[in-house]
């Protein structure tokens, strides 16, 4: 019996350190069961979600991020395409860009569809274009070309 009442009371004990005193908490093993108990009964309440029934919802999650992702790298992709369509089309009749202002690097798109994007996108370079500085290569060539013969000086010895 006395061996009974010795397990559940708790004990603690003071250990003299260097300068402190170390009190060491000593719990009974009534505490110790009564404390598991409690955790053993908050993992069976029923409205707690076990993992395995979250993987479908997970899942799904992240299909859906998967094809938005899949869906913004098509659009990239025939931006891209259109892009560099034009850049060609701007190579082929000579014309280059030599300088962009820098809020005209910050276009923001705001779309619903691609169509949308591409009109959006136009509607911005049409308000910019006064900011957008492009260099006719083939007129800067013919130029150049033509340019001794138009300013030749008269001024030789022969004709004074």
């Amino acid at each position: 019996m006395k061996e009974k009442e010795w397990s559940s009371i708790s004990t603690s004990t003071i250990k003299p350190t260097n300068s402190k005193h170390l009190i060491e908490f000593h719990p009974s093993r009534d505490e110790i069961d009564a404390f598991s108990l409690n955790i053993q009964d908050k993992s069976k309440l029923p409205n707690t979600t076990h993992i395995e029934d979250q993987i479908p919802q997970c899942t799904e999650l992240y299909q859906c991020l998967k094809n938005s992702v899949k869906d913004l790298g098509e659009q990239k992709l025939r931006l891209d395409t259109q892009f560099k369509g034009l850049t060609l089309n701007l190579n082929n009749i000579n014309i280059r860009l030599i300088a962009v202002e820098k809020d005209v690097k910050d276009i923001m798109l705001k779309y619903k569809g691609l169509s949308q994007m591409y009109e959006t996108l136009q509607d911005q370079l049409e308000m910019i274009s006064g900011k957008i500085n492009v260099k006719f290569d083939h007129l800067e060539q013919m130029l150049s070309y033509h340019t001794p013969e138009c300013y030749k000086t008269s001024d030789t010895p022969e004709d004074l």
